[in-house]
């Protein structure tokens, strides 16, 4: 069960994030921001991966969607629901007060983190927002150097967290 924990661990302090495909907005766009720079023509938009993983010896399922917003070849922000699914409420009391400290913990150190943990009888929900553009990547690499080889000019590539969900078992569409 313990090798369960660190893997979701590490996978949601990377990807992590809200399923409703939360909108960043700011004023860095502004109409004499976007008339004062070169307009770079970049396709943007969204990939959708999806992962199911059943544990009959820990009695839980995991439900994760992550939907990748990219423009170009970097991702922009990633917003991810697990569902963990068990009639052991052992299982979603440990999940559910690490998954809060490893955030919380995540968004202090780098930024970029807004989460909602839910809990129910028989489950625990995880939805998580990381901003990239935001994010201390720089430090978070340092932290996690594995994750050198998914970077590109210091931005997250899109190929590399499709090749982390992959590996993990996901499909993308």
């Amino acid at each position: 069960m313990r090798k369960f924990f660190v893997l979701l661990l590490g996978i949601l302090m990377l990807t992590g994030c809200f399923y409703d495909n939360k909108e960043i907005t700011d004023d860095k766009n502004s109409e004499s921001d976007v008339n004062d720079k070169e307009v770079i023509n970049e396709e943007s938009g969204s990939i959708t991966c999806s992962l199911y993983s059943k544990d009959v010896v820990n009695n839980y399922e995991l439900t994760s969607t992550y939907i990748i917003n990219y423009t170009g070849e970097f991702v922009d922000s990633v917003n991810t629901k697990e569902v963990v699914d068990s009639n052991v409420s052992s299982i979603l009391d440990t999940l559910e007060e690490t998954l809060s400290s490893t955030y919380n913990a995540s968004n202090e150190a780098y930024g970029g983190y807004i989460y909602k943990i839910t809990r129910s009888d028989t489950q625990v929900v995880s939805d998580v927002y990381i901003d990239y553009e935001k994010m201390n990547l720089e430090q978070f690499v340092i932290d996690q150097p594995v994750l050198k080889s998914y970077m590109k000019d210091g931005k997250l590539t899109v190929e590399g967290i499709k090749s982390i969900y992959t590996s993990m078992g996901a499909t993308c569409n």
